[in-house]
């Protein structure tokens, strides 16, 4: 990387203590347990280049091979081996998270679904075994797209699109992370991402990179890895983009628990909410029509989780840009 010289916001380092200080109790777990566990995307950057958390990043990115993740979240739900400020979410389309119920960390995206006011977290992502033969792969990586999709839009909307069952959905489900064995193919996937296809040996056998206060295990074929996910990774990115990306008109509080703005939005006026719901139901007929008209994958992934198209998509709904004193108005509400 250059060597420009980019310090940490106050907002960046509290923000970063408290994601080091959950990383900390799920390092420690698996650890104990002999889970294997590895930075991966944005972490993996962070640990290669900075020795720690991106100075503009806002969450940690860890993978765990899919034999372990379901050994954590079993061992998870049968002894609740988490403190009482740490909650376990799994969703179902991406992996789970580990939130700090004392803080707040959502966006107003999700202010009509209040399941997903949500405190600080990481991400925890299984990654699976894909194998040799490419039509055998590939096979496998398109169920993992149709998966996805209509996973989505059940948790999210209430429905599915060309999945029948719950059953069906799992029969998908377990025939993507369950055909191959980690360590037993030359290859691996992030079950949150189908666009890439990574070499499995770098995360059989690990390195060990210092991260902040700590250490983190690292695929030894790291920058390979990221020469497939970013090309450019060594690059910085324009400063306009330094910035977090979950926070799309966001709330951030160190000290207040979420619950507390579950119950500011109940107290926002109904023009105000009928907007945002506007949007949420926007967006569930907009997935669909993403994955049923555009066969690339590398725009459909982009295309369904860009800040920028969920913007997009709130301002068609209101049919004119909505007023700065709006949005203003808005995030104030929580704010105050």
């Amino acid at each position: 990387m250059p060597k420009e010289i980019i310090k940490k916001t106050p907002e960046a380092k509290e923000l970063h203590k408290i994601i080091l200080s959950i990383y900390a109790i799920f390092k420690d777990i698996c650890e104990k347990e002999g889970y294997r566990y590895f930075a991966i995307s944005g972490t993996t950057i962070g640990a290669g280049f900075w020795k720690g958390i991106i100075p503009w990043d806002d969450d940690m990115d860890i993978a765990m091979p899919i034999e372990d993740y379901e050994k954590f979240t079993k061992k998870y739900r049968s002894e609740k081996l988490l403190p009482k400020h740490i909650r376990f979410i799994e969703y179902p389309w991406f992996g789970c998270k580990l939130h700090d119920d004392r803080t707040t960390f959502t966006n107003l995206h999700y202010v009509t679904d209040t399941k997903r006011y949500n405190g600080i977290f990481i991400d925890i992502i299984p990654i699976f075994a894909l194998p040799e033969d490419e039509t055998a792969r590939n096979k496998i990586i398109n169920s993992l797209n149709k998966y996805q999709k209509n996973a989505l839009l059940m948790d999210r909307y209430g429905y599915y699109d060309d999945v029948k069952s719950d059953a069906k959905l799992k029969e998908l489900r377990d025939y993507v992370l369950h055909s191959y064995r980690f360590g037993e193919t030359p290859y691996v996937m992030d079950f949150s991402d189908p666009r890439y296809v990574l070499d499995s040996k770098g995360f059989e056998n690990p390195v060990e990179m210092p991260f902040e206060n700590t250490t983190i295990p690292v695929s030894s074929n790291w920058e390979n890895d990221l020469k497939i996910q970013y090309k450019n990774f060594q690059k910085y990115p324009p400063k306009e983009v330094r910035q977090s990306s979950h926070q799309l008109f966001g709330i951030l509080d160190f000290k207040t628990g979420y619950e507390t703005y579950e119950k500011k939005f109940q107290e926002l006026p109904k023009w105000i909410t009928n907007i945002v719901k506007g949007q949420h139901i926007f967006e569930g007929q907009n997935v669909l029509s993403t994955y049923r008209h555009n066969d690339n994958v590398n725009k459909l992934n982009q295309q369904l989780f860009d800040l920028q198209t969920k913007y997009d998509s709130l301002l068609r709904v209101y049919k004119e840009p909505l007023p700065k004193k709006l949005l203003k108005k808005v995030r104030s509400h929580f704010i105050k």
